[in-house]
């Protein structure tokens, strides 16, 4: 791939060395993909604070073709979606948002449907709506998303 722009959601991150992060992160068009961030834990690199999880970013990244894992060039935090850090139920709500998104977009398919879905229920769970019946509706749309809707007639 190409060095390529995009924005993306961050799924999950992890450290791989004192100063540099591995970023899971949903993108529209190459789905949730794997990136390493050298240096971005340097106080110097300015970019702490910007990857951190459910952060909606605009990223440039690239690498070879089919790579497990490609690197990051710079980013930009569009929105940190603070809301969600304030209430332990609205961020176990948002990561099992993310874990149904992420478990639908394998890397290098396009994954818009998805990357959609996802941001808008997060900003409506950083709005402070009702956490329960939010999941539940976001879920339910998140299966249909996938083509795994339950049957619920009765």
């Amino acid at each position: 791939m190409r060095r390529t722009s995009s924005p993306g959601i961050v799924l999950r991150r992890w450290p791989y060395s004192e100063n540099s992060q591995v970023l899971r992160i949903l993108t529209p068009k190459w789905g949730a993909v794997s990136i390493l961030a050298k240096g971005v834990n340097r106080l110097k690199s300015g970019q702490i604070g910007i990857y951190d999880t459910w952060a909606l970013v605009e990223i440039e990244f690239g690498g070879k073709e089919g790579a497990e894992m490609y690197n990051l060039y710079s980013g930009k935090l569009l929105d940190r979606m603070s809301g969600l850090s304030g209430d332990t139920r609205r961020l176990v709500a948002a990561g099992i948002l993310a874990e149904l998104a992420e478990l639908g977009s394998p890397p290098g398919q396009p994954a818009a449907r998805l990357f959609l879905w996802l941001h808008r229920w997060l900003e409506h769970l950083a709005s402070g709506a009702p956490v329960d019946a939010l999941l539940s509706a976001a879920v339910l749309e998140g299966l249909h998303e996938l083509g795994l809707q339950p049957d619920l007639d009765i």
